[in-house]
């Protein structure tokens, strides 16, 4: 069986292919304003180009944050079209967090934490937890934070591990206090999206994380 997983990233979007629970394909693509555009005819090439039918991939996960309301909820509709009808196909969101928490060599018990550009002088904080049986879940513990506030915020939490896209290090570390250690790295352990069991194929696509809630003005 095919699976696939869409993890809509700070600055791009992910994409991993797997038969059986082995990759087969990982595949990054630039998304940003309409670069988003191009999305279907990524992941269709990309199924092309390893010669599996778009119709062979019978379970779909999906990224579903912290990140852009706009990219997260693209990605969201995107998939459950694909999905809507087919009894045989499902499909979930899972935190992107947890993949990029996936990159850190955590211990089972240990708690680490997903950082995020959270713009205006703030970051995100996403928390995730390595669970005894192996796999990343979330902690449930989710933050914005001003410089101010993280001096505090990681103050009662010595020695977490902390990771963060290393596109969004310089100003993750302006919020960060100093001598905070940080994992940085370009991409995330997308596949592992595909194999935690931390989410049942539920074929709920609104379950995207909105750590800073959307904000609504009325004239």
């Amino acid at each position: 069986m095919y699976s696939a997983v869409i993890d809509p990233a700070p600055d791009h979007a992910a994409f991993a292919l797997l038969e059986e629970g082995k990759v087969i394909a990982l595949e990054y693509r630039p998304m940003r304003g309409r670069d988003a555009a191009a999305l279907p005819d990524f992941i269709l090439e990309t199924l092309k180009a390893n010669g599996v039918e778009f119709s062979s991939v019978k379970r779909w996960t999906v990224g579903s944050g912290p990140g852009s309301f706009t990219g997260l909820r693209l990605v969201a509709a995107l998939v459950s079209a694909w999905c809507l009808g087919k009894e045989d196909v499902k499909c979930r969101c899972v935190p992107g967090a947890v993949a990029l928490a996936g990159m850190l060599d955590l211990a089972p018990g240990e708690k680490a934490g997903a950082v995020y550009d959270g713009r205006n002088k703030e970051i995100l904080y996403f928390g995730v937890v390595k669970t005894a049986a192996g796999d990343l879940a979330p902690t449930g513990e989710t933050a914005v934070l001003n410089s101010e506030q993280a001096a505090s915020f990681f103050a009662a939490r010595p020695g977490e591990k902390l990771v963060v896209y290393s596109g969004e290090e310089e100003a993750v570390r302006k919020i960060l206090p100093a001598g905070i250690s940080l994992g940085s790295f370009a991409h995330a352990d997308t596949a592992l999206l595909a194999s935690t069991a931390v989410q049942e194929f539920d074929n709920d696509l609104t379950k995207l994380v909105y750590i800073r809630p959307a904000v609504y003005t009325q004239n």
